[in-house]
């Protein structure tokens, strides 16, 4: 779960910056529910959006664990790719990287 609020805060610093393909599953604390989101828009999901749905799947289960899974993220510039992997601490792959 803190891994998944930890982008989401700083995808609200890097306004910029798209997710696509998401996946969000939450699982209730006595692991006897879960819940799972998996959604795909042309313009990608911002931060509002993402923390929109992590807060209401949340509401529905309850306190327990969060888990999120990410196809691609989209920038709208090199800068702003190369700015994201220094604040990530991440190394640039040419491979990974689509125009």
């Amino acid at each position: 779960s803190t891994a998944v609020w930890d982008l989401i805060r700083r995808l609200e610093k890097a306004a910029s910056v798209r997710l696509y393909d998401i996946g969000l599953t939450v699982e209730s604390t006595d692991g006897h529910q879960s819940l799972e989101y998996s959604g795909a828009v042309d313009d990608g999901y911002d931060h509002t959006r993402v923390k929109i749905i992590a807060e209401k799947l949340q509401d529905i289960v309850g306190d327990g664990g969060l888990r999120m899974s990410v196809g691609s993220f989209g920038f709208p510039t090199g800068q702003a790719l190369l700015d994201w992997l220094k604040a990530t601490d991440q190394q640039f792959n040419a491979a990974k990287v689509k125009q």
